[in-house]
Order: C-alpha cells, then sequence, then structure tokens
C-alpha cells in the first residue's frame, strides 16, 4: 500500500514505430501500462495523443482512451482482456458495445456484433471458427487471437500490448508478430512490454528501446 510503482518515466512513441519496454516482473511495467491506457489513475504526469492531453482520470478513462484512438491489450487476458464465461461474439465487442455500430441506445444490435466477431475469427484464424462459444474453451493463443482482433481491428493510431505472446504457441506467436509488424508498418505507433518473469543477475532496471 502506498508504494510507488512508477516513477519520473517519459517517453514517446511515434507513427511507425514500436518502442519497448523490457524488465524483471513487478518493476511496474504493468502499473505503467495501466495508468497510459486509462485503466489506473495516475497521481501526476500527462498522457499525450495526437497533441492533445488524454483526461483518464475516474472510472471511465479506459473509455475516453479508446475513444481518442487508443487500444490496450492487456498482460492478462483472462482477468483484464476477457470474461471467460462469455461467448467469443461477447468478448469481441467488449468495451466497445456502446459503439454505434452495435446499436443506438440501451439496444445491442446482436446481428452487427455477431458479424463483426465472425470477421475477426477469419481474419485472425481463431480456431474453433464458433462464435457462441465460451472464450474459456479456446486455447490461450486463440483467446489471445480475440483480445488482438478486437483492439487492432479497430484501427488504433496507438497500440499499447503487454506480453503479446505470453504462453501461446509457436503458430500464433509468428501470426502474432507479423499482425503487429503489420500494425507498425501502416503508420500505427505501439509501445510494447516484455517482461523477464525470472530475476537473474544480468538483469537491470526496466528500460526502453526503438525496435
Amino acid at each position: 500500500m502506498g508504494i510507488t510503482r512508477v516513477k519520473d518515466v517519459s517517453f514517446s512513441v511515434r507513427a511507425g514505430e514500436i518502442v519497448g519496454i523490457a524488465g524483471v516482473s513487478g518493476n511496474g511495467q504493468t502499473e505503467l501500462l495501466e495508468a497510459v491506457s486509462g485503466m489506473r489513475d495516475q497521481k501526476s504526469g500527462n498522457v499525450i495523443l495526437n497533441g492533445n492531453a488524454l483526461s483518464l482520470k475516474g472510472d471511465d478513462g479506459a473509455a475516453r482512451a479508446r475513444a481518442a484512438g487508443l487500444a490496450h491489450v492487456p498482460e492478462d487476458r483472462q482477468r483484464m482482456g476477457l470474461v471467460t464465461n462469455f461467448s467469443e461474439w461477447e468478448n469481441a465487442i467488449l468495451g466497445y458495445q456502446n459503439s454505434p455500430e452495435y446499436g443506438q441506445g440501451p439496444f445491442l444490435d446482436i446481428s452487427a456484433a455477431k458479424k463483426r466477431a465472425a470477421e475477426h475469427v477469419k481474419l485472425f484464424d481463431v480456431r474453433p471458427a464458433n462464435i457462441n462459444l465460451k472464450t474459456s474453451l479456446f486455447s490461450g493463443g486463440n483467446q489471445q487471437k480475440i483480445v488482438l482482433a478486437r483492439e487492432m481491428e479497430r484501427d488504433p493510431d496507438v497500440l499499447v500490448i503487454g506480453q503479446p505472446t505470453r504462453s501461446v504457441d509457436i503458430g500464433a506467436i509468428e501470426f502474432i508478430h507479423n499482425e503487429i509488424i503489420k500494425m507498425r508498418d501502416e503508420g500505427k505507433a505501439i509501445l510494447l512490454v516484455s517482461v523477464r518473469t525470472r530475476r537473474n543477475p544480468l538483469a537491470g532496471r526496466p528500460h526502453h528501446r526503438h525496435v
């Protein structure tokens, strides 16, 4: 309680660039991503997107970040990225369910939501290709693809992504890497965190570099 996890951190991510942050687990990477994406209130500092300061404080900070063009793939897909008791199509619109494309007011256009989910399944080769299946029944790699498809296909200006290939198989790793590079080549700004789970004598404080 009361511990400052991230302090005096300043960096920029430009369009068409991937900035990587690496370090030992528990050194503030998770808190940094959550603060940048509006999921955690920051005590000080600013997040500037396209020249405008984002107002991220409050329970709807993440929603305002998404509306401004910032998408977030959290490190823990099952705890933060998905509701595993929900179907694939429900998770495919999670966080974006109030978008006009899914209806107006309190009524959800389920057919539109399922159509978008089916597109995600095809584009990201999610298996099995069953949008009505509970997300808990998909493999880790396919769960990750569901989250990535939801965030990447919103065409964000900035993608904030934590441990994109955590606990996924080799085939999914290659696919995910290619999709991230594709976004970079399309001119998107990408902030990517990779975490070392075990401390070793050579491990130091987190640092960032351009990749």
